[in-house]
């Protein structure tokens, strides 16, 4: 019995040190009215040369969470979102290419799914946290 306890104990110390994010590396961009954007560092890839994909995040302020519960269709309880933004750095235009949706406890309210047209590319406005993510993923893709 006392084999078992120790074994029981062991694997709860393992299940504990192995809990991780995942390979997500969110690095902050910034805050505004509507919450705080991150981006997932690790997520940049290329698509084809002058394009990148990119996961971003937004934590979102109570106002616009509140605002949004009343626009978006099974929002109660909306936390965060992630989205999946495709860039084009030579146009210095973006796509969303998908959204995800969550709670507070991470349970997914809405996906959009992915969809490569998404609402269509739009122009990247400097002084805003999507052209600080262009000029983010742009030098990184560069790198690449």
């Amino acid at each position: 019995m006392k084999i078992l306890i120790g074994l029981f104990g062991c694997f709860l110390a393992l299940l504990s040190c192995s809990r991780s994010t995942g390979t997500e590396d969110w690095q902050k961009l910034g805050e505004n009215a509507v919450g705080i954007h991150l981006y997932d560092k690790s997520s940049i890839k290329p698509v084809k040369p002058g394009v990148v994909k990119v996961w971003s995040k937004i934590i979102y302020s109570q106002r616009t969470a509140e605002k949004a519960i009343k626009a978006i269709p099974d929002a109660a309880g909306l936390y965060q979102s992630v989205v999946l933004d495709i860039i084009d750095c030579k146009n210095n235009e973006y796509l969303i290419s998908r959204t995800i949706f969550y709670d507070k406890h991470g349970k997914v309210l809405r996906d959009t799914g992915e969809d490569k047209k998404g609402l269509g590319y739009r122009p990247i406005s400097d002084n805003t946290m999507i052209g600080r993510l262009a000029q983010v993923v742009c030098m990184v893709g560069k790198d690449r």
